[in-house]
């Protein structure tokens, strides 16, 4: 039976044309790049004008609305899918950007993420406005597979707990992200 764990001190199932050490620094920068983009500076203005948001409506559970976020972009990683990105950002955001070109290297590599499990271990609202959200936010990336085009895969190291200021805003869509900091 074929065993997907290398022996000890062979690495020869990397993907063609990417060290293991390159890979490990790509997954633990590339993941949580959303969590990582810093913010433009100064107030966001999204592109977009936030759908109005009914003074009577109750508060979002926004650990459920930053995981589906998070898993909205596992998806679109395991798909390798780009457009699929603007489920999670808000059109023509910086952070948007970022995920769009870290996805794009991954994909000009052969690779494709899968099964990314994005652990949000604690959301606290740090400013609410009607269509506008800043959250501390904080994660780690629990486990990944990355798979070549020869359906090889390798499983792809976890990191620590990190703590990121996100700013959401509510679209006709839905919540999405604007701008990441910290």
């Amino acid at each position: 039976m074929p065993s997907s764990d290398p022996s000890p001190g062979r690495h020869r199932s990397s993907p063609p044309g990417l060290p293991a050490l390159g890979l490990v620094v790509l997954l633990a920068a590339g993941l949580a790049i959303v969590l990582a983009v810093p913010s433009t500076g100064g107030s966001h203005q999204p592109s977009t004008s936030p759908a109005p948001v009914p003074a009577s409506s109750p508060a979002p559970d926004w650990l459920a609305v930053v995981r589906e976020l998070m898993q909205r972009r596992a998806d679109a990683y395991a798909r390798s899918s780009p457009a699929a990105l603007a489920r999670v950002h808000e059109a023509g955001s910086a952070a948007m950007a970022a995920d769009r070109a870290l996805l794009r290297s991954w994909s000009a590599r052969g690779l494709r993420v899968h099964d990314a499990v994005v652990r949000v271990a604690g959301v606290r609202p740090l400013l609410l406005s009607p269509g506008r959200v800043v959250l501390r936010v904080v994660h780690r990336l629990g486990s990944a597979v990355a798979v070549g085009r020869d359906g090889a895969r390798r499983a792809l190291p976890r990191d620590r707990p990190q703590a990121h200021r996100v700013v959401l805003v509510r679209t006709e869509g839905g919540w999405r992200i604007a701008a990441v900091s910290g």
